[in-house]
């Protein structure tokens, strides 16, 4: 590997850790006893144990990072299976298999990334939730490590370029950042909680990143019950729900030019950075599974490297269907 190309490998793992947000403890308010109103929606969770489901997902990832733009798309299925866990549920997904990939510009045949998207898709892992849906943690690495390491076995790779190719590839920040989004969307952003079709409810919360402590923002969410929909869940309808949520751009700006510096990048810096997470489920209100989700996040700004001027942007967006 050069060394252009570890400083850029370097950047972005260390840019993935900066941008992962630990788990905010914001959910759409509850209502008090007193003021609900008769059209009020309460969610509540409640996934049975032994419950099975095909997820169909499409993943876009698209990356400009002081570079040439790239854009990579994934189509794939896995098996959802619930369990009894010691500490509530595990949440296990099986048997993924991609059937479509696309990378823009194209990746060369020995890339791990095309050699694992191409076969794996998107590298998922399993989920241990309490009984009353917090996401407590991941479940299912070792076995996950071992299926990508035989993949990348024919490209004869040394052992720091296999540890590299892991790293980015099914690195635990990532694969923890993913699941926070994808729970959060579907059940943690949720339950308990008590909505009216078409109004909404605001709230902020501090985000501690779980990679760097001292990387602390406040958001602002959003919560929004759009409306009751025709679906196949036991009651008929699902509740159509989306989370919109977003950190000053001043603050950001100033504590990921802070981040870059405690990562090991002195030379780098960001002049401007926006972000803003959407998160739509279609779920049955009695249970929280879901039927639809859709998780966008988006990034953008100016990054500047010794003084020059470079367009920064990561957007991330996966789109779910449940059949049950």
């Amino acid at each position: 590997m050069t060394r252009r190309a570890l400083h850029g490998f370097t950047f972005s793992l260390a840019l993935a850790a900066a941008l992962t947000l630990g788990a905010a403890s914001a959910t759409a308010q509850q209502a008090p006893a007193d003021s609900v109103a008769p059209d009020t929606v309460r969610l509540t969770f409640s996934f049975p144990v032994g419950l099975e489901a095909t997820v169909s997902y499409t993943r876009v990832i698209e990356r400009e990072e002081g570079g040439p733009a790239t854009r990579i798309e994934i189509d794939g299925e896995y098996a959802m299976h619930v369990h009894p866990h010691p500490s509530g549920l595990l949440i296990e997904h099986l048997d993924p298999i991609a059937t479509r990939f696309q990378a823009t510009p194209p990746l060369a045949a020995d890339d791990p990334k095309r050699v694992v998207y191409s076969t794996l898709g998107a590298p998922p892992s399993d989920w241990v939730v309490s009984g009353d849906g917090e996401l407590l943690g991941l479940s299912g690495l070792d076995a996950l490590e071992g299926s990508i390491t035989q993949m990348l076995a024919p490209l004869a790779l040394d052992e720091g370029q296999t540890q590299a190719a892991l790293a980015e590839l099914m690195g635990e920040p990532q694969l923890m950042g993913s699941a926070r989004d994808l729970w959060r969307a579907m059940v943690e952003a949720w339950v308990d909680s008590d909505l009216v079709v078409g109004e909404s409810l605001a709230s902020e919360a501090e985000e501690t990143n779980p990679i760097i402590p001292s990387v602390v923002l406040p958001y602002r969410y959003e919560y929004t019950l759009v409306s009751m929909e025709p679906c196949p869940a036991p009651g008929g309808s699902c509740a159509h729900l989306r989370m919109v949520s977003f950190p000053d751009p001043r603050e950001l700006t100033r504590v990921m030019s802070d981040a870059l510096q405690q990562l090991g990048l002195p030379t780098l810096s960001f002049e401007r950075l926006v972000q803003l997470t959407t998160m739509t489920v279609l779920a049955d209100p009695a249970t929280l599974l879901p039927h639809a989700l859709e998780v966008s996040k988006q990034v953008e700004g100016i990054l500047l490297d010794q003084g020059e001027r470079r367009v920064f942007r990561r957007a991330d967006q996966t789109q779910l269907i449940f059949t049950y």
